[in-house]
């Protein structure tokens, strides 16, 4: 069944920037290197390291700090890269998720048409993950962050890495974490801790992990830091299994 193409986000850093965007897409490549020799019959191809292409166009917005235009020209050739990520079909969780964990804008274009609104695009060009989305929510107390861990059809035995985007906080907080865990059944008895996440103010943050990896993951919090809540999106992936 097709999905509507309404139901995708984007993420940057901890901005939301969904609704200043009306198009996106993800170009994942393989560059093919000519390895040919002689006595070889015919030319002969490799495949070179794997990179990514993420376009987005939106709207221009104003120029408040959220704004689409004052925060791609901020990242614009930045020697501080940010966090990229695109989620589709989020009417559900598990569903997949590509991630630039470290990259910057590369270009930014505005368009005025006298008869139009003003639209803003930008690409980003970087190594792109692809994992699945495991939470995307408001976070008011300790505890697992769903009810069961989302499945991933198979366990992993190379590690991982996950990204969490704290969008928002409520009050302050003070070296609030979250771990990533895993475990073999989806009420996650038992579960492994692959990585935390600890953070004091909104942004990015990423893990990585080696090892083995169960098959349903699930983000567990366990402080708040002294915060009444934190809003979180938060994207997993498994080597050798989303990719």
């Amino acid at each position: 069944m097709a999905v509507p193409a309404y139901a995708t986000r984007i993420m940057l850093d901890q901005y939301d920037v969904s609704a200043d965007n009306r198009q996106v897409s993800v170009e994942l490549m393989a560059e093919a290197l000519d390895v040919s020799a002689f006595q070889t019959a015919s030319r002969l191809l490799s495949p070179g390291a794997p990179s990514g292409k993420i376009a987005t166009s939106g709207y221009w917005s104003g120029t408040a700090v959220t704004g689409l235009d004052p925060l791609l020209y901020a990242r614009l050739g930045a020697a501080t890269n940010g966090v990229v990520s695109v989620l589709f079909d989020t009417r559900a969780l598990g569903n997949p998720a590509y991630v630039q964990q470290s990259t910057w804008n590369g270009s930014a274009k505005i368009g005025a048409p006298i008869k139009d609104v003003i639209t803003l695009d930008a690409e980003w060009q970087a190594f792109t993950n692809r994992g699945l989305s495991v939470a995307h929510g408001t976070v008011a107390g300790t505890g697992g962050i769903g009810a069961t861990g989302v499945d991933f059809t198979t366990a992993g035995t190379k590690g991982g890495f996950a990204v969490c985007h704290v969008r928002s906080i409520s009050g302050t907080a003070t070296g609030a974490t979250i771990t990533l865990q895993s475990s073999a059944a989806g009420a996650m008895t038992s579960p492994t801790t692959h990585g935390t996440f600890t953070f004091s103010a909104v942004g990015a943050y990423l893990i990585t992990w080696s090892g083995a990896t169960g098959r349903y993951i699930r983000p567990n919090c366990t402080s708040l830091g002294g915060a009444t809540n934190f809003g979180v999106t938060i994207i997993a992936g498994v080597t050798g299994v989303t990719g």
